[in-house]
C-alpha cells in the first residue's frame, strides 16, 4: 500500500483531516494497513479516531492483532533441500515462476 486510503473507497477529505468520522466500511478496508503501520499520518489518525469511537471496529482490530501475534509466534520450518532443488529445477526449465 502506498499510504493513505485506497482508491475507490476514499472518503471526502474532511474525513481524513478530522471532520466527519470515517465509516466502519473504510476502517475495515484500511485496518490491516493501519495495524502494519503502512498508512500515512492523516489516514492513521482517521482510523485511530474511529477506533476510539466504535466498539465493533475496536474488537475487529483486537482480533486481527491477536491473529498477528499467533502467526508471528508460529514455528518456522526450513524447506528440505531436496524440495528446494526440485522447485528451482522446475523454475529454471520453465523460465517462469508461474509454472511452479
Amino acid at each position: 500500500m502506498t499510504g493513505g486510503l485506497s482508491e475507490g473507497l476514499k472518503p471526502p477529505r474532511d474525513d481524513i483531516r478530522g471532520g466527519a468520522s470515517m465509516s466502519c466500511k473504510h476502517v475495515e478496508h484500511e485496518l490491516d494497513a493501519y495495524l502494519d503501520l503502512e498508512l500515512d499520518a492523516a489516514a492513521s489518525k482517521a482510523v485511530r479516531d474511529h477506533l476510539g469511537e466504535c466498539a465493533a471496529c475496536r474488537r475487529q482490530a483486537a482480533e486481527r492483532e491477536a491473529l498477528g501475534r499467533l502467526v508471528r509466534a508460529a514455528p518456522h520450518y526450513q524447506v528440505p533441500a531436496r524440495l528446494r532443488e526440485k522447485v528451482l529445477a522446475l523454475v529454471k526449465r520453465s523460465g517462469s515462476v508461474s509454472a511452479v
